[in-house]
């Protein structure tokens, strides 16, 4: 069970060390010929838009350098404020909560009674990457986001077009080269983040659209993280999840739990 939360906080740092009725169809349009602004625009109309997420139900396969594991999980979002994630490898015990928020990230090990306490800055601090949680909030969201901004940089993001009616939304800055592939419904169908200078590369799918409370969302997230070290595959099912509910956030005692280093942590 150790290896279990080891393994699910890790795949946090992977993340980010490079870093229910069908949708209708939305018209198509000819990507050639639309400006950078109006695809932007569209796209960015066709997004998730909530102010709480509650995934009440999620099952996670976790496959990282040849070991798997399968557990079930849980989520909830308040935007741009805080995301709990709970980890349940079997009976609906908790066995791993990671509290994010924009300033921390707190990893409650809940056998071992141990807390590891950081923030966006050990990434910057460790793999020279500049991030932060709302990057990581539009990942889960299915949302258009430029890297380590404040708020999306549209005026530095370009068009490619792809072979049928498919487009891609490129951004860069000095480490990162950000792609967000558009499909012809004009949703985010993949997001990659491929490091300027190593041989990093991730990619999040989305798949399986529906309907829900309103709002079109994916239930199939499948990440993937790839460099000479460490390859990681990671999907999330989505089976319950209700938006724009009054959510409330059970906090844990962080004076309960015995402090550990995270760079421990890191290296097991």
């Amino acid at each position: 069970m150790k290896k279990i939360n080891i393994l699910f906080f890790l795949t946090l740092i992977v993340f980010f060390t490079a870093c229910k009725s069908k949708q209708s169809v939305v018209p198509q349009i000819n990507t050639s010929k639309t400006k950078n602004t109006e695809l932007i625009q569209k796209v960015r109309l066709n997004e998730p838009q909530f102010s709480t997420a509650n995934v009440s139900k999620m099952s996670l396969y976790l496959n990282l350098d040849g070991r798997t594991f399968n557990v079930s999980a849980s989520c909830k979002i308040r935007t741009d404020s805080a995301m709990h994630i709970s980890i349940q490898p079997a009976l609906g015990i908790e066995m791993f909560k990671l509290e994010i928020t924009p300033d921390s990230i707190l990893a409650f090990d809940k056998i071992n009674k141990r807390l590891y306490a950081t923030d966006f800055k050990l990434f910057e601090k460790k793999f020279g990457l500049t991030v932060n949680y709302f990057d990581l909030q539009s990942l889960i969201s299915n949302r258009l986001f430029t890297v380590g901004s404040a708020e999306f940089r549209e005026d530095k993001c370009t068009i490619e077009a792809l072979d049928g009616l498919l487009s891609k939304i490129i951004y860069k800055n000095d480490k990162i080269t950000q792609t967000s592939g558009i499909n012809d419904q004009l949703r985010i169908q993949q997001t990659e983040l491929k490091s300027n200078t190593s041989d990093y590369v991730m990619s999040v799918d989305y798949s399986e659209f529906s309907l829900i409370d309103g709002i079109v969302f994916p239930q199939k997230i499948k990440l993937k993280a790839l460099s000479k070290k460490h390859a990681m595959n990671c999907d999330f099912s989505i089976s319950r999840v209700v938006f724009n509910n009054r959510i409330g956030f059970s906090s844990i005692d962080p004076a309960r739990y015995d402090r550990a280093d995270i760079n421990q942590l890191m290296k097991k």
